[in-house]
């Protein structure tokens, strides 16, 4: 019996010694766990720096970038300028959206006739090489603007109309600018006569 109780406690004890082996390589496992643990946290901590350096990076891009920007716009805004016959034009620029505006009112804001000299300035700027001005919303007085403001401009201009410019107090028979040449389509008097 002795033999039987020293069997049954060597088999106890090899029982525990399996069990203190499986505790065993779960604690191993564990602290393999817990290593790759450190070395994740390790490259988050590196990741995170990486991403703030990369965020003051963009933004001191995006500081030049605005600058840059910015100087493109006031260039385009006096070249525009130039081809308008008063006020000043605006172009900003921000994420994804361009602002227009031509003394303080913005581009979707401007009349027919406006958006047409407008559009013309802007291509003069642009360096278009002919410029068409569409201007058969343009009053007589914004003809006789734009005939003077554009003389001599080295464009070939082309602005079609069915008014003749005036000057600023409505004066008719505005004298056109000798760089100018009027094209009268209207029929003349025979014409009409022989119909």
């Amino acid at each position: 019996m002795d033999i039987e109780l020293i069997q049954d406690q060597i088999n106890g004890f090899e029982e525990n010694l399996r069990l203190l082996r499986l505790d065993e390589k779960a604690f191993v496992t564990a602290q393999g766990i817990e290593i790759e643990e450190r070395k994740i946290r390790l490259a988050i901590i590196e990741k995170q720096t990486l991403l703030a350096q990369n965020k003051e990076d963009l933004e001191g891009l995006m500081t030049k970038r605005a600058d840059a920007v910015s100087e493109s716009c006031s260039a385009l805004s006096g070249k525009v300028g130039e081809g308008l016959p008063y006020g000043t034009a605006l172009f900003k620029i921000e994420s994804s959206k361009v602002f227009m505006s031509w003394n303080k009112a913005p581009y979707e804001g401007l009349f027919g006739s406006e958006k047409q000299i407008f559009d013309g300035a802007l291509m003069h700027a642009l360096g278009a090489d002919i410029l068409i001005y569409e201007a058969a919303e343009s009053n007589f007085q914004r003809i006789g603007e734009l005939l003077v403001t554009l003389k001599d401009s080295p464009e070939q201009i082309l602005a079609c109309t069915w008014a003749m410019p005036v000057d600023k107090h409505g004066h008719e028979n505005y004298p056109v600018p000798e760089e100018w040449t009027v094209i009268n389509l209207r029929p003349s008097e025979s014409t009409e006569k022989k119909r």
